[in-house]
């Protein structure tokens, strides 16, 4: 599942047709999420550090966020115009956007395949994650990495950053439109 492809591609279905990058969830609650760079030198660190043998750590990037929150960084950090929360379940919504996608992929020379092939089921995540649907929190989920500092690991990455930088890498690699994008 891909939540970043997801988002990038509603964001620049968004500014294709000149509609503000609205938050299509509903009542979010507070996450923690995990780099996979930041995994490997966790993975790293405990191959050859004595604290580590032996152990069970719980790893994270370190901070914790609520996609309602971080909306606005996101919309800013690239380039699209805000809106009012409007709640869509983009489950339902992005497979009938095909052709425009097309479209997208053709007016930008973008390598991405079409959008049922680049998606898959992850609509469906991001609807979960970005609680379309919810009146009220979910659970929490957060884990504790105390004992994974305890032992010597002090690896961290900042969320919001870490998400803009991803969404623009992908513009670079030619899956998702150059940042910004107008209509």
């Amino acid at each position: 599942m891909n939540v970043l492809t997801t988002l990038g591609v509603y964001g620049a279905l968004c500014a294709a047709e000149g509609r503000p990058f609205s938050f299509p969830g509903g009542v979010c609650g507070p996450l923690d999420g995990v780099d996979a760079a930041l995994l490997a030198e966790a993975f790293a660190w405990a191959g050859t550090a004595p604290e580590a043998r032996d152990r069970t750590f719980n790893v994270s990037n370190g901070d914790v966020f609520q996609w309602d929150h971080l909306w606005p960084e996101l919309t800013e950090g690239l380039g699209l115009t805000p809106g009012a929360p409007e709640p869509r379940s983009l489950a339902h919504w992005l497979p009938t956007q095909s052709d425009a996608w097309d479209r997208l992929r053709a007016q930008h020379d973008l390598q991405a395949p079409g959008l049922s092939e680049l998606l898959g089921d992850s609509p469906i995540y991001a609807d979960m994650l970005l609680g379309y649907g919810r009146d009220r929190p979910p659970p929490p989920t957060q884990l504790s990495t105390i004992a994974l500092r305890q032992a010597g690991f002090a690896g961290c990455r900042d969320t919001e950053t870490l998400l803009l930088e991803q969404l623009h890498a992908l513009a670079e690699a030619r899956v998702l439109p150059p940042w910004p994008l107008s209509a």
